[in-house]
């Protein structure tokens, strides 16, 4: 691993983690900038956000993202490209835990609000990282973290199972669109990890 002098495996790579204040993006976070990578960390959280940046140092940026909101996510892309000069990794990271209980009792506005974070923000980060990467030419990699959960019943909410298996599906597709462009699309699917999503709050990953 790199001392963070920008000799790692990720030296001169430039990433946009969304949900990096806490959980997964944020040890994702901390392992690029250890590898030599550049990282804009995009998250609601903004206290959180703004300490991790500061933790990682000269290497981090923080934008504070909804990733249900275009312009957010348009932004954290802009971030990474004003502040570090390209763009080589988007890391759709960003989730809740969203609506939970019986599907009779489910209330639409909480199905909605979790297919924003879950399924709407991948779309988004996908699309404003790839009109980088297709304009600079160079390829690149688009990550998504989806989930066991998305994969088959049973591991999961139905919203939440639901949302990640369109998460699923959304990266097949769009591994197949971006391929030509050397752009390689991929989605995570990991079980039960002990982040602060896991521990009952509709926190970022």
């Amino acid at each position: 691993m790199s001392d963070g002098s920008g000799n790692g495996q990720l030296a001169g790579k430039v990433a946009v983690i969304t949900g990096a204040a806490s959980g997964m993006g944020l040890a994702t976070a901390e392992r690029f900038v250890a590898e030599g990578a550049k990282v804009v960390i995009a998250d609601f959280n903004a206290d959180a956000g703004r300490a991790a940046a500061e933790a990682l140092g000269p290497s981090a940026r923080f934008t504070r993202c909804d990733v249900s909101v275009e312009d957010d996510v348009a932004a954290a892309v802009a971030l990474a490209t004003d502040a570090f000069g390209r763009l080589d990794v988007m890391f759709n990271n960003a989730g809740i835990g969203g609506a939970f209980g019986p599907i009779t009792e489910l209330e639409v506005d909480h199905w909605d609000s979790t297919f924003a974070v879950l399924v709407r923000g991948v779309f988004l980060g996908t699309k404003h990282a790839a009109r980088v990467l297709i304009g600079q030419g160079e390829g690149g990699s688009i990550i998504n973290t989806a989930s066991v959960a998305g994969l088959g019943g049973g591991a999961g909410p139905q919203a939440y199972s639901a949302a990640k298996a369109a998460v699923v599906n959304l990266t097949t597709t769009t591994a197949l669109e971006l391929a030509p462009h050397s752009i390689r699309v991929n989605a995570i699917c990991p079980g039960v990890i002990f982040t602060p999503l896991m521990h009952g709050g509709d926190v970022d990953d």
